[in-house]
This record gives structure tokens, C-alpha cells and sequence, in this order.
């Protein structure tokens, strides 16, 4: 069973490896007022670190109260472990990127357990999500379209569970600094550590679709092959393509605040350009040209290509999602950097 919410009023014992904690991961201590110094002597203190902004000043508009020392799990999920778990307090022994993943690993898995219990269907939602959009692009495109590919349904199926892979984690990494903001307000960690914690949480749906996708291939009459074996090199080029559109979404997202109604729009209409529902074949070679730059498209296709075709993919054309991931990640991550300060005060 969960642990129940901790009351903004009770006081938390500062001592010990919660003090550690404190001291790792909030502003040095010349930076920060007298409460957030006692909190690092081992003071007891009561939780109003609402009150304080990351840069130690007053929270325009709150009472400026004592300052508390909160634990990773107590800042984001308000639970009332008074001692750090062992996980977490072995975080603070490590270098700076090697923590980093931790936090990552630590939120998405324990996000992944939430999500459960917040559903009657719990982890079946993993399969019955794409599942039930496979089936409505089904029936719309086979039966009332009349689409005549005899291999419809592994064919769509195929594209839509790499497609939600990338739109789901895009989506959700959109809105994770803004919903991260009263951690972000109380421990110092790079803000890349949000999306990433995003991106892990869809990428373990995807696997289990992805092992459906094997049954539903197998049960069809597609044999297994050694050319198969490159279908990971095709995911690690989507998973970079995830990464840099996921973080570049996650660092624009707090300046605009209609960022996310335009995302979906354009989410919605990439859809339809990333040759899910149609063979990028049967188009024009001068609109394959154009849907060229379209990461997802090469994708989508050169996956197809070794499952359905039996085919090995072709390198050229994975090679400008990767370059549109890669830049899109390093120019992230910069921005991300320069504005680390500033994403609390405005998410």
C-alpha cells in the first residue's frame, strides 16, 4: 500500500543522510538563507519550501517561511519516509551524470507503477492503447476506404506502435518540466532528466508492444530471420530522433504557453505523413522526396522493410533522422543548460 500524504505543517528531521541530501543537491550554502543552513546543521524544521525560490529568495506573493529538507521521493511524491531509502541515499555518492540516471531510472519506474494503480486495467493499458488505435485505423482505412493490401493489418499495426512510441513520448515530455516544477524548486538536478524520465517510461510500453508485434507476426506466417537482427539499429535511430524532438519540446514548452495545443496539431498532421496508413511507395517520387525529411517516415519504412519484406533497411536513408535527432538533442541540451534557473520561476 502507498504511504500516506505528508502534511505540509509536520516537521521533518534534517539529520543524517537527509542533511547529506540537502547539502548535495540545493544552492551552496552561501547562497541560501539561515533556514536552509540549519537544515544543513541538522535542524528539525517544518516543510514551507514553497516559500523559497531555487535562488534562495523570497516567493513573491507567499510567506516567506522556515525552509525544509526533502528528500528526491518527498519532493515529487510527497510520501512521509522520514530516512532516505538506501536508493536513494547511494545517489548522492555518485559522479554527477551517473546520479542523473538514476533519477531518471527512479521516476520512471515509479511512475510506471502509479499509473497502474491509478487504472482498473492497470498494465494492460500498454497493449489495449495501441491496440484499440490499431483498430480504428482499421476499420476506417479497410473497410471504408477499401484498402486493398492483403498484409493491412501487420502492416498498420507495425507503424502505429512505433508511431505511438515517438508521439506519446513527445507529447508527454512537452509537459514535464511544467509539472515538475515544485522539484525543480527544491533540488538542482539538469532539467534533461524530466524528458528523459518520460521517454524510458514509453520506451518500456513500447517493448512489451513490441513483443505483441512478434506474436501477431508470427501467428500471420512471417518466419523469423537473421535480418531480423537489425531491427534494433533501426529503434536506437528512432530513439535518438525520440530524444532530441522529446527535449527540444520539454525546453520550448515553458516559454509558450499554447505550446501544447500547436503540438498535437502538428503531431496530428505528421501522422498522416509518416506513411502509417499508405506505402511511401506507391507516392510520387517527387512527394518521397519531400517525406525524405520526415524522421519518423524513414522509420517507419526501413523497419517494415526487415520485418514484413525480409530486407536488409537502408543505411542512407536512416541517416538524416539521426543527424535531425542529434541536432536537435545538442541544441536541447544547451538551452536547457542556459535556462536552468529560469524554467521554475516560469513552468
Amino acid at each position: 500500500m502507498g504511504r500516506p500524504a505528508l502534511p505540509r505543517e509536520r516537521g521533518v528531521a534534517c539529520t543524517g543522510q537527509r542533511a547529506a541530501l540537502c547539502m548535495r543537491l540545493l544552492p551552496p550554502a552561501d547562497q541560501r538563507p539561515a533556514a536552509m543552513r540549519a537544515c544543513d546543521q541538522g535542524a528539525s524544521v517544518p516543510v514551507g519550501t514553497r516559500s523559497i525560490q531555487s535562488d534562495g529568495t523570497k516567493d513573491p506573493g507567499r510567506a516567506f517561511g522556515p525552509a525544509s529538507c526533502v528528500s528526491i521521493r518527498q519532493a515529487d511524491y510527497q510520501t512521509t519516509d522520514v530516512n532516505m531509502p538506501a536508493a536513494e541515499a547511494q545517489m548522492l555518492k555518485l559522479p554527477a551524470i551517473r546520479q542523473a540516471v538514476q533519477v531518471v531510472w527512479y521516476r520512471a519506474f515509479s511512475e510506471l507503477r502509479a499509473e497502474a494503480t491509478r487504472t482498473y486495467a492497470g498494465y494492460l493499458w500498454w497493449i489495449l492503447q495501441p491496440l484499440l488505435m490499431f483498430c480504428v485505423y482499421y476499420v476506417a482505412f479497410n473497410y471504408v476506404l477499401r484498402n486493398r493490401r492483403e498484409d493491412f493489418a501487420v502492416y498498420l499495426f507495425s507503424g502505429i506502435i512505433l508511431w505511438q512510441w515517438f508521439s506519446a513520448s513527445v507529447q508527454r515530455s512537452a509537459r514535464s518540466l511544467i509539472s515538475a516544477r515544485s522539484l525543480m524548486l527544491q533540488v538542482n538536478l539538469h532539467k534533461s532528466v524530466f524528458p528523459f524520465s518520460i521517454i524510458l517510461i514509453n520506451s518500456v510500453k513500447f517493448l512489451v508492444t513490441l513483443g505483441i508485434l512478434f506474436v501477431v507476426l508470427m501467428i500471420a506466417g512471417y518466419t523469423p530471420s537473421w535480418v531480423w537482427l537489425m531491427l534494433p539499429l533501426v529503434l536506437i535511430v528512432e530513439l535518438i530522433v525520440i530524444a532530441g524532438f522529446g527535449c527540444f519540446t520539454a525546453m520550448l514548452s515553458p516559454f509558450i504557453p499554447d505550446f501544447q495545443h500547436i503540438l498535437t496539431t502538428v503531431l496530428h498532421l505528421a501522422f498522416f505523413l509518416s506513411g502509417i496508413v499508405y506505402d511511401l511507395a506507391n507516392l510520387p517520387e517527387r512527394v518521397r522526396r519531400v517525406l525524405a525529411f520526415n524522421p519518423m517516415a524513414m522509420v517507419i519504412e526501413q523497419a517494415r522493410a526487415i520485418l514484413l519484406h525480409d530486407t536488409m533497411p537502408d543505411a542512407t536513408k536512416l541517416i538524416i533522422p539521426v543527424i535531425m535527432g542529434g541536432m536537435m538533442l545538442v541544441i536541447s541540451f544547451a538551452l536547457l543548460h542556459r535556462f536552468d534557473k529560469v524554467y521554475p520561476k516560469i513552468c
